[in-house]
C-alpha cells in the first residue's frame, strides 16, 4: 500500500473529465441544434413553396409548360428559389427556371440525384453549397410535381449558425465552470481521503514496527537489529535500484522476518547454548509459523517472502525448502545478506561484535554458498560508508531514520 501524490494527477484527471463532457455534451448539442436548423430552414422552405402552390397551383388543372407560369415563377419565386422546375405527372420535366446570376448554383448541383414523392407527403433535404444553405422541396401536385430549390437567406443563415455555435459554447462552458466550481470541493474530499489512507497506512506502519519490535525483544532484548537490517537492506535494494513495490515488501520483511518466533517455546528460543537436533528442527519450524501469521493480514503478507525464505541458502542447503539460487525470492536473498552483516558487527550477550573488515571477509567466504554472489559484491561496496554512519547514531537516531526512509518509500512524506 502506497499513498501517491495526487495533487497533479487529480488536476489533470478533472480537466480530462471536463473535457471530455464538454466534447460529448457539446457534440450531442450540436446535434440537436443542427436538427433545429435544419427544421427552421425547412419551415421557411415550406411557407414559401406553399404559398405559391395554395394561389397558383390549387384552383384548377394548370398547363405546366404555359409561359404564364414560367413569367409567375420568375416573378414571385425566384428571390428565394434560385432553381424552380416543374414535372408532369409521368414524371418528365416541364419546366426549368433559373434565377439570373444563379447559374452556379444550378452547375454545383448538376449531379444532384433525388427521387420523388411516393404519396401526398412532401419531401425536403438539406443541402449545403459554397457556404450557403438551401432546401431541395418537392410538393406532389394533382398534375405533377414542383420542385425547388430554396436558398437561406445569408443574414438568416447566419442567425441560425451563430445561435447554433452560442448553444454549444453555453453547454461548455456550463461544463467548463461546473469543473471549477467543484474543484476546490473535490480536492477537499480528495484530502480528506488522503489524509484518511495516510492514517490507516501509518497505523498499518505502526503495526508492522510494534509487531516486529515485540518479537525482537523477546528473543534479543532489543528492536535495533530489526531497524539496523531494514535500512542495510533498503540501501542495497536502491543499489540494486528495485522498484518501489519491491521495497516496501523487503521493509516489511526486515521488520517482521522472525515473527514467527511467537511460537517457538522459551526454553528453546531464550537457550544460552546451542540447540540440540530436536530442538534446531523446533526452531526451524518458525519461518513456517511466520508465514502462516501473516497471511491473515493482506497488508503484512507482502512481508511473506523474507519471512518464509531468509533461511534458504544460495546453494540449496537452507531451510525450509532447500531453494537455490534465482528460486529463491530476490528480498529473501538481499535480506540475508544484511542479516547476517549486521549480526556480525553487533555485540550480543553471547558474543562480541566482529570488526567491519572481518564481517565483509565471512560474507566473502559464504558467497555463493550461503548468499548470492551478486549481492554480496554489491554489498560490499557501499558496507563501509554505510556502516560507518550507522554506527555513530544512537538506537532513537537509527529509528528516526528509518522512519523517514519508510516514509518516503510509503508516500509519507
Amino acid at each position: 500500500m502506497q499513498i501517491p501524490s495526487i495533487g497533479r494527477q487529480a488536476i489533470v484527471r478533472i480537466a480530462g473529465v471536463v473535457g471530455v463532457l464538454s466534447l460529448v455534451l457539446g457534440a450531442l448539442q450540436y446535434w440537436v441544434e443542427l436538427e433545429r436548423v435544419d427544421t427552421a430552414a425547412v419551415i421557411l422552405a415550406k411557407r414559401a413553396a406553399n404559398d405559391f402552390v395554395e394561389q397558383h397551383l390549387s384552383s384548377g388543372p394548370v398547363d405546366l409548360g404555359a409561359p404564364k407560369l414560367v413569367a409567375t415563377v420568375r416573378k414571385e419565386l425566384l428571390r428565394h428559389f434560385p432553381i424552380v422546375e416543374f414535372y408532369d405527372a409521368d414524371r418528365r420535366k416541364r419546366i426549368e427556371v433559373i434565377a439570373e446570376g444563379r447559374e452556379w448554383v444550378a452547375d454545383a448541383l448538376s449531379g444532384l440525384q433525388h427521387g420523388f414523392p411516393e404519396d401526398s407527403s412532401p419531401l425536403y433535404r438539406r443541402i449545403d453549397v459554397n457556404g450557403s444553405t438551401f432546401i431541395l422541396v418537392l410538393i406532389p401536385l394533382p398534375m405533377g410535381v414542383f420542385e425547388g430549390i430554396y436558398e437561406v437567406d445569408a443574414k438568416t443563415n447566419a442567425e441560425i449558425r451563430h445561435s447554433l455555435i452560442r448553444a454549444v459554447l453555453s453547454i461548455v462552458l456550463s461544463v467548463i465552470l461546473t469543473g471549477v466550481l467543484l474543484f476546490p470541493l473535490l480536492m477537499s474530499l480528495n484530502q480528506e481521503v488522503i489524509h484518511k489512507s495516510k492514517a490507516i497506512l501509518n497505523g498499518n506502519i505502526e503495526l508492522m514496527e510494534v509487531l516486529g519490535s515485540a518479537i525482537a525483544k523477546r528473543d534479543s532484548g532489543t528492536s535495533a537489529h530489526n531497524y539496523r537490517v531494514a535500512i542495510y537492506a533498503v540501501e542495497l535494494a536502491r543499489a540494486l535500484k528495485l522498484p518501489d513495490d519491491q521495497m516496501r515488501a523487503l521493509i516489511a520483511g526486515a521488520f517482521l522476518h522472525d515473527v514467527g518466533k511467537i511460537g517457538i517455546p522459551d526454553s528453546i528460543l531464550l537457550k544460552p547454548g546451542n540447540l540440540d537436533s530436536n530442538e534446531f528442527e523446533v526452531m526451524k519450524t518458525h519461518v513456517e509459523v511466520g508465514g502462516h501469521i501473516l497471511q491473515k493480514s493482506s497488508w503484512l503478507a507482502t512481508a511473506r517472502e523474507v519471512v518464509l525464505n531468509h533461511h534458504e541458502k544460495f546453494n540449496g542447503s537452507g531451510y525450509p525448502q532447500g531453494l537455490a539460487g534465482a528460486a529463491i525470492p530476490l528480498s529473501a536473498r538481499i535480506f540475508a545478506v544484511v542479516d547476517m552483516f549486521d549480526a556480525l558487527t553487533s555485540r550480543r550477550p553471547y558474543k562480541e561484535a566482529v570488526s567491519l573488515q572481518q564481517s565483509l571477509e565471512m560474507l566473502g567466504r559464504d558467497s555463493g554458498d550461503h548468499f548470492d554472489p551478486v549481492l554480496v559484491d554489491a554489498f560490499t561496496r557501499i558496507a563501509p560508508d554505510l556502516y560507518r554512519r550507522l554506527s555513530a547514531l544512537t538506537d532513537a537516531e537509527v529509528e528516526d531514520l528509518l522512519r523517514d526512509t519508510i516514509a518516503g518509500h510509503f508516500g509519507l512524506g
